[in-house]
């Protein structure tokens, strides 16, 4: 120590105010800890100076609680600065507190050995010149208690035994030797004082760990993310709000007393038995109360025993079935009907150890955003929250729910990105995230989630991505619902690998190029609808081995060549056929007549010549016939008279060489619209032909 900081020591020493240097320190690592003036003090073995954060020890963690203004002394009294960038030893298990709280460190700011020091086992004797005796301790009678010393006191302990230099290449926790090595030779009391010591040491770990084993209220510190700060863990008893608060993630929005989490902790921290709930619980009640606050619960359209301290959050309301029907409702106003068999009964919202798995909150009126506290539940297999009047991104953390099957976060508003965490979700099967305004594109990394089986997205026209080629290695994908969204490029023929396949609806996108002869490998493909895009090129006569498909919708492309005859050997086809407004030619292929149980064929809009068939007089379940807006010639066959049973749309008009007398039979058509099997029953109802001179009857005068 200089002549400069031995004055200062000195001076601090006659006032009785702890040394500017000392004082530093601790407040170095008061600050580095984020501690205010309230808080316990943990000290552990070894701090770095460099980052005044504590270091790992083998031997354990030695804390105390050191009021505001606590500095640090050595053996001898003489209080001590650290010496630049060394890390300081601490050994406060084996020291009392007395009325100046110290603990016993030892620095040589002049030593050439950059390494840090710690006292030795000589420095710990009970020679009653070290201090005056503070109060009795049972567990450390015999400790040696550090005090101050002034300038008197000074010269008769300046030859008392120090702390001999650390070797940092020795064995941990050992010491190099002193250079008087006759020191202990020549003190044989030092060998008593040490052993009293070790015993002391020994006595006083033992009744710790006991203690913490005993306890129930200490908690391990629960850190959700790799930005948060865990506060250094200690082995003292944590009061019921310092347990809580360790394992919430984010204490800034506590501070704000009306914010959603300070709230859910407020509500958590009264109830009457939360000192019985294990860690896990508290923080899934917590994240639970947080989604109930941040999206108005109390105004929820159901909120059945939400935030009841007597019923278990398992029991409190959901919804009896996942977003899938619903959502697919919305991607047609039909179709459904027969396509999917009675859903088995909803599963238990939590599992049987009481962790929750399944969160439905569709349809009920929640108002907000998701807070990220929900991401708190790593446990949940299935999210479903469409239907409501929500806004907000999906958060990043959406990657710490690695056991989610199912995902149907939809109708939110500034939807923004999809995080690239979504990769993590390894598990997924199900992904809805329709009608949310997504921006920017489909992370690559979600063509890695090879187990899913349905992704549905439309009415995100921000959204830009293209199918990519990986798709064929999803095996068990079934249903691909893409519409209205940027959708661009191609139709990889890689969809032909996905014997899974079932419903392919990408409608309303900037799809181009060709319809891949591939799709007729899919043996159990129910439904293909492509219209409102940018196809071209010709109908893939392969399509007529489809033995599975019910719809064929091609509308609104720019496909040209003829009708292939072999669709008609698609006798599955019972939904229909729509090829409305393209630049199709040739006739109507009388083979369309093979399915008899079809309900719409609509190829309005086209340049389709030659006449109406006869044998379409054989479709007897046709609902919608609808053959406007081509170049059809001849009369309308007498056939059609058998379909007025099952009619409810028939356009003829837009084909001005149609001729002849319209059946009478045709004039009431008096079939019911069923709205399961079209688009919509809106418009269309009943007889629709020019009432011209050339075709006449129902009411429109033939020429003379």
């Amino acid at each position: 120590m200089n002549e400069a900081m031995e004055k200062d020591r000195r001076d601090d020493a006659k006032d009785g105010s702890p040394p500017k240097e000392a004082l530093t320190v601790v407040e170095q690592i008061r600050e580095s800890l984020q501690l205010n003036d309230h808080e316990v003090m943990p000290i552990a073995l070894a701090v770095d100076i460099e980052s005044m954060q504590p270091l790992p020890s083998e031997t354990g963690i030695a804390e105390r609680e050191l009021p505001p203004g606590a500095y640090f002394t050595d053996a001898t009294n003489t209080v001590l600065t650290p010496a630049g960038k060394t890390p300081l030893n601490v050994l406060g298990a084996e020291l009392r507190m007395a009325n100046k709280p110290g603990l016993t460190i030892h620095d040589e700011s002049h030593n050439d050995n950059p390494d840090a020091t710690q006292p030795s086992d000589a420095t710990m004797t009970n020679d009653s010149s070290c201090g005056q005796e503070g109060p009795s301790h049972s567990r450390s009678a015999d400790l040696l208690v550090a005090n101050l010393v002034n300038a008197e006191e000074e010269e008769q302990t300046r030859n008392l035994p120090h702390a001999e230099e650390y070797d940092p290449e020795a064995p941990h926790g050992s010491r190099a030797r002193s250079k008087d090595n006759n020191l202990i030779a020549n003190n044989p009391w030092m060998v008593w004082a040490v052993g009293v010591v070790l015993v002391a040491a020994i006595t006083i770990i033992l009744v710790f760990t006991l203690a913490d084993g005993s306890s129930n209220k200490t908690s391990s510190v629960y850190a959700p993310n790799a930005t948060d700060s865990p506060r250094p863990s200690t082995n003292f008893t944590l009061t019921l709000e310092d347990r809580i608060l360790s394992l919430l993630p984010d204490h800034a929005h506590l501070r704000q007393a009306t914010s959603p989490q300070s709230r859910a902790f407020n509500w958590i921290l009264d109830d009457p038995t939360v000192e019985e709930y294990s860690n896990w619980r508290i923080q899934q009640r917590y994240a639970l109360a947080t989604v109930y606050f941040s999206t108005g619960g109390e105004t929820w359209a159901e909120n059945d025993y939400w935030l009841s301290y007597i019923v278990h959050e398992c029991n409190w309301y959901g919804k009896k079935s996942f977003a899938l029907k619903e959502s697919l409702v919305h991607v047609y106003d039909g179709y459904l009907e027969g396509l999917f068999p009675s859903t088995d009964p909803p599963p238990a919202t939590c599992h049987k150890d009481g962790s929750y798995q399944h969160l439905w909150l569709d349809q009920n009126n929640l108002v907000g955003s998701l807070p990220r506290e929900l991401y708190m539940l790593t446990s949940l297999k299935t999210l479903s929250t469409g239907l409501n009047q929500l806004f907000g991104t999906i958060a990043t953390e959406i990657g710490q729910l690695s056991q989610l099957e199912g995902l149907a976060v939809f109708s939110h508003e500034n939807g923004g990105t999809i995080p690239s965490e979504i990769e993590l979700l390894t598990h997924l099967q199900f992904v809805g995230l329709h009608d949310n305004n997504h921006e920017g594109s489909i992370p690559s990394e979600f063509w890695q989630l090879t187990k899913l089986e349905t992704f549905i997205s439309f009415q995100n026209l921000g959204l830009k991505f293209t199918i990519p080629t990986e798709i064929g290695t999803f095996p068990k994908l079934k249903w691909l619902v893409v519409e209205d969204c940027g959708l661009t490029g191609t139709l990889p023929t890689e969809l032909g690998q996905i014997d899974t396949l079932e419903w392919l609806v990408v409608p309303g996108n900037h799809l181009s190029g060709t319809i891949p002869n591939e799709l007729a490998l899919i043996p159990n493909l129910l439904m293909i609808t492509l219209h409102r895009n940018l196809l071209e090129g010709t109908l893939p006569t392969e399509l007529g081995l489809l033995t599975s498909s019910k719809l064929l919708s091609f509308s609104s492309n720019i496909l040209t060549g003829t009708i292939p005859t072999e669709l008609g050997l698609s006798a599955s086809l019972t939904l229909g056929m729509r090829f409305e407004s393209n630049h199709f030619s040739g006739t109507l292929p009388t083979q369309l007549s093979n399915i008899r149980s079809m309900y719409e064929l609509s190829f309005l809009d086209n340049n389709l010549t030659g006449g109406i068939p006869s044998e379409f007089g054989l479709l007897t379940s046709v609902g919608h016939l609808n053959l406007g807006s081509n170049l059809l010639t001849g009369t309308i066959p007498h056939e059609l008279s058998h379909l007025q049973q099952s009619l409810y749309e028939l356009t003829l008009s837009g084909n001005e060489l149609l001729s002849g007398t319209i059946p009478q039979s045709l004039c009431n058509i008096n079939g019911t619209c069923q709205l399961n099997r079209v688009a919509s029953c809106v418009a269309g109802e009943g007889l629709h032909f020019d009432c011209s001179g050339a075709l006449c009857g129902c009411g429109c005068s033939c020429e003379a």
